[in-house]
């Protein structure tokens, strides 16, 4: 059921709410876009403030580990290719850092900006009448003149009876005047209908096209169910599929995805991330099945490539916004 907006809203105020993220879309009345935001913002600030208590156990280790791994880590031994291996004291020093220059700007800048961009729609749809606001009911003027009409033909009658022959033989002429008027205004009316229904019947509507492309949900369920149920096959010790060895598949499936997507939108900047997550995932994938030794530099060198890719997104961006203000 499509939601219909009642008063106009104040980007200002929308966007000064979404510094806490999610209460600027719960402003706009986007309930569910505003609660997971919310959400998502009460739990990174809950892990700040707990130091990340529930992501480790009584020793001080990720729970996602599993028995083996755990055990390794305990001696300093750190898994080959495994680079989420963490530890409460790490986490400690390094999440803050993290949540004020990564985590918290990103849900502020993304939060400001749709809410300010979806009260000014909003505001758009009310004045282009799309949106219902609410109206007042109106007194129909007509309805209080109808009473001193109704007094003056009644005293007409009663006042004289000479009248009443006359009124009795203008009657057919009314009866037949309103029957022209109401032929004219009537069958006008009527032509457009009739042609409808016999071209309705003689042609059905079409039927809707589908879309057939799956969304990005689509994959992106995929992933967070393959992640789960590797997570839970390594707490029970059964590494038949190693979330050591087999996490490059997630770059590795996105960068494809997104190679898929510049096949046939055409968009470059679908083309630099799809090859940029498709090498590091590849890379890292034979890298620990033990194929690509002569790569192994990439390992520690993966974030300047990550650099390198954004800082060409931000030149093809500058380079876009230059061509479409000169045309």
């Amino acid at each position: 059921m499509r939601h219909e907006y009642i008063t106009k809203k104040r980007p200002f105020l929308a966007g000064f709410l979404s510094l806490v993220p999610g209460l600027g879309q719960l402003y706009n009345e986007q309930k569910g876009k505003g609660i997971f935001l919310l959400f998502i913002f009460l739990v990174s600030l809950f892990l700040l403030v707990s130091e990340g208590y529930p992501l480790f156990d009584r020793h001080g280790e990720f729970i996602f580990h599993s028995g083996r791994s755990s055990i390794l880590h305990e001696h300093g031994i750190i898994i080959p290719g495994e680079p989420f291996f963490i530890n409460q004291d790490t986490f400690e020093e390094a999440y803050p850092l993290f949540w004020c220059f990564l985590i918290y700007p990103l849900l502020v800048a993304f939060s400001v900006s749709d809410a300010v961009s979806s009260a000014r729609k909003i505001n758009r749809k009310i004045m282009a009448g799309q949106a219902t606001p609410v109206v007042q009911p109106a007194i129909d003027p007509q309805k209080t003149e109808v009473k001193p009409m109704a007094v003056e033909t009644i005293l007409r009658l009663l006042s004289a009876q000479e009248e009443i022959p006359q009124k009795t033989e203008v009657k057919p002429m009314a009866v037949e005047t309103a029957a022209e008027i109401k032929m004219e205004s009537v069958n006008p009316r009527q032509e457009t209908p009739i042609t409808d229904q016999s071209q309705s019947e003689s042609t059905p509507p079409p039927l809707p096209q589908k879309n057939h492309r799956h969304s990005g949900k689509f994959l992106f369920g995929l992933i967070l169910m393959a992640i789960g149920g590797m997570a839970i096959m390594s707490e029970l010790n059964l590494n038949i599929f190693s979330w050591n060895h087999l996490w490059p598949l997630v770059p590795l499936l996105f960068g494809l995805r997104l190679l898929r997507d510049y096949h046939q939108d055409r968009d470059q900047g679908q083309f630099v991330l799809g090859v940029m997550f498709t090498i590091i995932g590849g890379i890292f994938f034979l890298e620990n099945w033990g194929f690509a030794r002569p790569w192994r530099w990439i390992e520690h060198n993966w974030e300047i490539a990550l650099l390198a890719a954004g800082c060409v997104l931000i030149l093809q961006d500058i380079v876009e916004r230059r061509k479409r203000e000169q045309r």
